[in-house]
């Protein structure tokens, strides 16, 4: 199954976020940011829906990923992960963060 993702304001993300090579992963990580600080203020449903303290549709999102990935054997680890923090984060454990990113760095 291929999946043809459309540009998103006039990027390519496929090659933007392809991590082939050690040098593309570091070029986008330093691209995004700058990419999405026009957009800074916009906040999601899920994020939305968090700050107020009720559990949102991480796995109508996500958690297919995880359930598909484990039916035909392919690791979803990003995926496993944004489930588990989003859990966390509706337990309580964590809050919704920008810090929350260092919860990712052994995966990535």
């Amino acid at each position: 199954m291929f999946y043809k993702i459309k540009p998103i304001q006039g990027k390519d993300i496929v090659k933007l976020l392809n991590y082939n090579k050690c040098i593309n992963r570091w070029i986008s990580f330093m691209l995004i940011p700058i990419a999405i600080k026009k957009n800074i203020l916009i906040k999601s449903n899920m994020l939305k829906d968090l700050k107020k303290g009720r559990n949102c549709e991480i796995n109508a999102i996500n958690g297919v990923a995880y359930e598909y990935g484990d039916k035909v054997e392919f690791d979803t680890p990003v995926d496993n992960r944004v489930v588990k923090v989003t859990y966390d984060i509706e337990n309580k454990k964590f809050i919704p963060s920008w810090k929350n990113h260092a919860l990712f760095e052994d995966i990535l």
